[in-house]
């Protein structure tokens, strides 16, 4: 029952919001298609921002975010995370600091308006059934951090169902190495319980740690070929060492 009323309450309240953001969402596509790309991201990045904090406070999340010093914002970007819950990737841009397109599942074109969302973003689908089409995704997002496009992948492939971090797979950071990115880890925390487990009314706290940027730039070969064990070791230690969440406060 309190898992119902509040899913209700976020319903009614973020739904209509998120229909209204059919206008910016409109406005950023015209802009983008008359070459005024700037201003249509500009849109896109205030709208965007808005709706996620509104997500979260009707979640019931009390985010903490952490390293905002961290953050680069130029250059060539990737953002690499752990994840365990739905809600990782706009946890990712909860700092107004970060705009970025995202490498999610192909079953993401099949949720209306996220959809809109996650192309307007310059994200890439991805069907991991298919190395294939796995392959075509990490070239793709190397070509959009080429170009100046902030980038964002979960290494572990899917969702950990345990809370725990799984193991990163070396070649999901290809998506940057091989355009000498500036990689900025990411440790998630906190997320999973406001929706994937069951609910409560206590409001639960969420962490977001951004931690000193990896440059790849100059990286010997074999030194790219071992950046993924570095950086799921900094963040998992970093996860480990955040406050534990999902308790009655």
């Amino acid at each position: 029952m309190i898992k119902f009323l509040k899913l209700l309450i976020a319903v009614i309240i973020v739904v209509p919001f998120f229909i209204l953001s059919y206008v910016p969402l409109f406005l950023a596509f015209v802009l983008k298609k008359c070459g005024k790309k700037n201003a249509s991201e500009a849109i896109l990045n205030v709208s965007a921002h808005f709706l996620i904090k509104l997500i979260f406070l009707m979640l019931g999340g009390r985010v903490k975010v952490k390293g905002l010093e961290n953050i680069p914002t130029e250059g060539r970007i990737c953002f690499i995370g752990n994840h365990t819950s739905l809600l990782d990737c706009i946890a990712v841009m909860y700092p107004r600091k970060v705009f970025t397109g995202f490498i999610g599942k192909v079953e993401i074109k099949k949720i209306p308006l996220v959809n809109t969302w996650f192309s307007l973003l310059n994200s890439v689908y991805i069907d991991r059934k298919s190395p294939r089409d796995s392959i075509k995704a990490i070239l793709q997002g190397s070509e959009n951090i080429r170009n100046g496009k902030a980038m964002t992948i979960f290494p572990e492939g899917t969702r950990s169902k345990d809370g725990t971090i799984h193991e990163f797979k070396a070649g999901s950071f290809k998506m940057a190495t091989r355009v000498d990115a500036v990689i900025c880890p990411v440790a998630i925390k906190g997320t999973r319980y406001l929706f994937e487990t069951p609910y409560s009314l206590f409001r639960k706290d969420v962490y977001i740690s951004f931690l000193p940027p990896v440059v790849t730039e100059g990286m010997s070969e074999d030194e790219k070929k071992d950046i993924h064990a570095l950086v799921e070791e900094s963040i998992r230690a970093e996860y480990e060492a955040l406050p534990a969440v999902g308790k009655k406060k």
